[in-house]
């Protein structure tokens, strides 16, 4: 073991630890409440809370993980649905100078079954964009 490891503890500035949170005052009187006044007793409650930091740790590691799968879902998400709003709006273009084509006039469209499924289909999308923003 080096000097650093051996001196670590007898480092601590216990004011400061108070300062910044009332941290050494808080464990001074619960392991004077729970008897621990052995190095050995000390020891081991501070492997155990070293056992539950590295479990919280992994925990932690685990979430941020999901989390970035999660992003990767909204991300793909978001690009389908982008996509799925440049496609209505291309499909109801075409239905538009078709009915223009055959009828002189491309409100026509509005009316046919194909287009007013688009337009919901781009509504929906716009109210996601909405509520993403």
């Amino acid at each position: 073991m080096s000097n650093e490891h051996v001196n670590q503890y007898a480092e601590r500035d216990a004011m400061q630890l108070d300062k910044d949170g009332g941290y050494y005052s808080r464990h001074i009187q619960a392991m004077t409440r729970e008897g621990l006044h052995s190095k050995g007793d000390i020891a081991a409650e501070l492997a155990w809370r070293d056992q539950q930091i590295e479990q919280l740790r992994e925990k932690l590691k685990q979430a941020e993980e999901k989390n970035l799968r999660l992003l990767g879902f909204v991300d793909s998400y978001d690009w389908q649905r982008q996509r799925l709003h440049q496609a209505a709006e291309k499909v109801i273009a075409w239905n538009r100078q078709e009915a223009k084509d055959r009828y002189g006039d491309a409100d026509k469209a509005e009316s046919w079954a194909c287009v007013r499924e688009l337009r919901d289909a781009i509504k929906f999308c716009e109210q996601k964009e909405t509520s993403n923003d």
